[in-house]
């Protein structure tokens, strides 16, 4: 009978052994379920910042898009009208030189008769 009382007082010590470790390894666990959800959590948080980010630049693309196109709708209006622009003063500059070519003509008509006396 002692023997059997000593078993049984062995297997109550083994079994609050166990129990003990069962509570540590519980505790353990959680621990790291409250880190996993944590993780979890933060990840969660930076996906719905990188769509939102994803959404501004693809909205902000899309108007640089259409305002790029409006630009080249606009671009060959704008060159051919400062191809005008150029002609026009090529063309003064051209008569321009012209007149100061025939006075610079007339000038040495008059100035070479009274140079020559």
């Amino acid at each position: 009978m002692r023997a059997d009382l000593d078993n049984l007082a062995q297997s109550t010590r083994n079994s609050e052994e166990k129990v003990r470790r069962a509570q540590i390894d519980a505790g353990r666990l959680a621990d790291e379920l409250r880190a996993e959800q944590d993780h979890s959590a933060v990840q969660e948080r930076a996906v719905r910042a990188t769509e939102m980010s994803l959404g501004e630049l693809s909205a902000r693309a899309e108007e640089a898009a259409a305002q790029a196109a409006l630009a080249a709708q606009h671009a060959p209006a704008k060159l051919e009208a400062r191809a005008r622009e150029i002609e026009h003063e090529l063309s003064r500059t051209v008569q321009m030189s012209s007149d100061y070519h025939k006075q610079v003509h007339e000038f040495s008509h008059i100035l070479c008769p009274s140079v020559l006396q």
